[in-house]
């Protein structure tokens, strides 16, 4: 009787961590039987020689012209941490805006997740079922191919967003930066990929009026659409391949990188509108009669020519944005008669109809 009683105490005191330990333990095991052809044992080695390692396996392929899609890497073991099935609110990181019913500014984060960190980028899956694990494993290798592959458009668009630009703004009396990186699967999205920017307000700069802003900078890629079901949305248009799970994985390997890329890049629009002139102005016209459909190409614009320069995407899926996206939006805004109005506010002066020039973001140049 005494060992059963001494069994139930123990069993009492196990601390609450146990059950994440255990789900941490099945999630990793999950992780590491999506097999790389270039793993590597990093028990023994340090986290910064696996990041070494890591950039020399991308590089190496990256300089015979390795497409992204057949890119062969794993992740820094050492630096993914599973948060738990929790709030984002137990984060702590939304302490100065919690998410809530209340405020309504991210419904789609406003339940329990799996929470993953992964350096500055949280990753945020709504089960643990075999596709989002997928989802999970390929979303830590577009980091590192993002980092490494294409290191301006990581330092333009992750490093340098977490710095103040300015402690002078020329429009309103906040400043902007980035604290954290999110993406998170679920059924947000219209299509593939949307963003947004949790505001967190930080106080003030000293001596100063200027309030600071440390925000997260969220990417929602659809859970659903991506994996290859329907024949008008998601991944299967992009890549028309005849299993659902192949153009789910084609999409990983290579769309979402792209999709990253691009809603970062709206996003920045929501970073530097204090002190930009160009962008507060997009910023402005926000919300008037179909212009978030100039904004989309534009967005477009500025993320695919960057790619076709630097290379690695699939022409596949860039021809398919370019006519379905692209050419459509143009096509719905020349109707509406507002091309030249709303092309003005992305280029002040152009003398032809070259939308591919006049629609277009400066940022990644």
């Amino acid at each position: 009787m005494k060992q059963i009683t001494n069994i139930l105490l123990a069993l009492i005191l196990i601390p609450s961590f146990t059950v994440a330990q255990l789900e941490n333990d099945e999630i990793l095991e999950n992780l590491k039987s999506i097999s790389s052809k270039n793993d590597f044992i990093q028990q023994s080695l340090t986290s910064t020689s696996i990041d070494s390692t890591i950039y020399s396996l991308i590089t190496t392929q990256v300089n015979i012209g390795t497409l992204n899609e057949e890119i062969e890497i794993p992740y820094n073991h050492q630096k993914l941490e599973y948060l738990g099935f929790m709030h984002p609110n137990k984060t702590k990181l939304f302490k100065a805006n919690p998410i809530s019913s209340q405020n309504n500014n991210t419904p789609e984060l406003d339940k329990k997740l799996y929470i993953f960190k992964y350096e500055d980028f949280y990753v945020s899956l709504e089960s643990k079922n075999n596709a989002n694990i997928l989802n999970l494993y390929y979303t830590l290798r577009a980091i590192n191919i993002i980092k490494i592959r294409y290191p301006d458009l990581y330092k333009n668009l992750f490093l340098n967003s977490m710095e103040f630009k300015t402690k002078k703004p020329k429009y309103g009396n906040w400043v902007n930066s980035n604290k954290a990186f999110w993406i998170a699967f679920n059924t947000n999205p219209k299509y593939i990929a949307s963003n947004n920017t949790i505001f967190l307000k930080d106080g003030f700069f000293s001596n100063s009026q200027v309030e600071k802003y440390r925000n997260i900078a969220l990417v929602n890629i659809d859970s659903e659409n991506i994996l290859g079901k329907s024949e008008t949305i998601g991944s299967r248009p992009l890549y028309n391949k005849k299993k659902n799970s192949d153009n789910h994985l084609s999409y990983l390997k290579d769309g979402l990188i792209e999709s990253i890329a691009h809603e970062m890049i709206h996003n920045y629009i929501d970073l530097a509108y204090t002190y930009n002139k160009s962008i507060n102005e997009i910023k402005q016209n926000r919300g008037k009669l179909n212009f978030v459909l100039a904004e989309e190409i534009a967005v477009l614009n500025t993320s695919l020519p960057y790619f076709i320069k630097k290379g690695g995407l699939n022409k596949q899926i860039i021809s398919y944005y370019y006519k379905n996206i692209f050419d459509y939006n143009i096509g719905i805004l020349k109707k509406a008669n507002l091309l030249n109005s709303y092309g003005a506010i992305f280029t002040k002066e152009f003398a032809d109809n070259n939308w591919k020039t006049i629609f277009k973001l400066n940022i990644l140049d």
